[in-house]
């Protein structure tokens, strides 16, 4: 285990801690969320499916929603 806490501003932990409350997940859930997907592959593989769906709802619902209708159409690229 690498401690790298005493490089961490209190403020900035404080700011952490709270986000990852809101989120429903531990310090170190909300961190590695935030990790790039290749970085957390071994540890997705431990997760069963039905927590694979959890996580991944819980991903969406931290993200906006755009109600904007894309024109792909032919004519639209012209």
């Amino acid at each position: 285990m690498i401690t790298v806490l005493e490089d961490i501003k209190p403020e900035t932990a404080s700011k952490i801690a709270a986000q990852a409350k809101t989120r429903g997940l531990s310090i170190d859930e909300y961190l590695r969320s935030l990790l790039p997907d290749e970085l957390d592959q071994a540890a997705a593989a431990k997760f069963s499916p039905a927590e694979k769906a959890r996580r991944w709802r819980e991903w969406i619902k931290n993200h906006s929603v755009k109600n904007v209708i894309a024109d792909d159409s032919r004519e639209s690229i012209y």
